[in-house]
């Protein structure tokens, strides 16, 4: 994914017993994937900015201290977190279909400009950047899936936020 983010949107399935992300970009590129249990378990730590196999940090101090900070009004009030409509000229670039996350990536860690990777089993996946700004808010939405999902999965308390390699 290569332009910024519009529409962050994460419900829980009953049904499927998974949580559907749909992230919308402002050049109106849909994203829509499922994320099981087993790979939040991977993917909460890594949002957190933790190696989800090793706990080790992987964002700088000043990254996690960012990531620390709760949203403020002005950004809980930012369209990122509207409604979310899928666009009337949307484009799919993983296809139309919701693929199933099952893979999780890092690549420049050690640079200005980290990427997280999210893939499927086989196929093409997404990348963001693994900065705090987009952490929190991924935080935020995949939060208020996982109370309807009642899946039981922790977050860091100290990562709470207000209301409102490849690892498989």
């Amino acid at each position: 994914m290569t332009d910024a983010i519009s529409q962050i949107q994460a419900d829980y399935e009953p049904l499927e017993d998974r949580i559907l992300l749909n992230i919308t970009t402002q050049n109106q590129q849909v994203y829509s994937v499922w994320l099981t249990r087993r790979y939040l378990k991977l993917l909460i730590p890594a949002l957190q900015g933790k190696h989800p196999r090793t706990g080790s940090l992987l964002l700088s101090d000043e990254e996690l201290g960012l990531l620390h900070q709760s949203l403020t009004d002005e950004e809980l009030g930012s369209p990122v977190f509207s409604n979310y409509e899928v666009p009337e000229e949307a484009e799919f670039p993983l296809g139309e279909q919701t693929i199933i996350l099952a893979k999780i990536g890092f690549t420049d860690l050690n640079t200005a400009h980290p990427i997280i990777e999210f893939n499927p089993e086989q196929g093409a996946g997404f990348s963001l950047p693994y900065e705090a700004y987009v952490l929190k808010r991924l935080l935020k939405v995949l939060k208020q899936a996982l109370q309807r999902a009642n899946w039981q999965l922790e977050m860091d308390d100290s990562l709470e936020l207000p209301e409102q390699h490849l690892l498989h």
